[in-house]
């Protein structure tokens, strides 16, 4: 069975690069790419109130649009590569899924890219490749 390399997406140009310097990658070495996009949750959001039918349907329509949307149109960039390509969206931390779904599933190795944010922004919000780093243990490849 080839190594399987871990790509977080969200859309941004950061996370492109990442996902094209993970399939030149994967197509050299012939390994297999696993896409994933963590839709998180926002800060401050409750969502008990919810019947959990309806909490479920939500995030299963989350994941249905980041298919459609995001990942599936992501993916077709890299298509004449040949490589491989598994898609998975979760919802939660982006950090804590990406680590959790790399060291589950054996991964060889984390692609992420990175996109330039303020100081203040990454006071606020955090870095997800900061928390990435610290929470995985499996190789982290940050494309600029």
């Amino acid at each position: 069975m080839s190594e399987i390399f871990v790509v977080g997406v969200d859309g941004s140009d950061g996370s492109r690069r990442a996902l094209h310097a993970a399939a030149r990658t994967a197509e050299r070495l012939g390994a297999r790419l696993l896409v994933a996009h963590v839709i998180a949750e926002a800060p401050g959001v409750d969502r008990s109130p919810l019947a959990p039918e309806t909490a479920f349907g939500q995030q299963e329509h989350e994941v249905e649009e980041a298919h459609a949307h995001l990942l599936e149109a992501m993916v077709g960039e890299i298509g004449d590569l040949g490589v491989r390509v598994e898609l998975a969206t979760l919802h939660g931390d982006p950090a804590t899924e990406l680590a959790d779904l790399a060291a589950g599933r054996d991964a060889a190795q984390i692609f992420i890219g990175c996109d330039q944010h303020s100081r203040l922004h990454e006071r606020l919000f955090g870095s997800t490749v900061t928390e990435l780093a610290r929470k995985t243990t499996v190789p982290l490849t940050l494309i600029p």
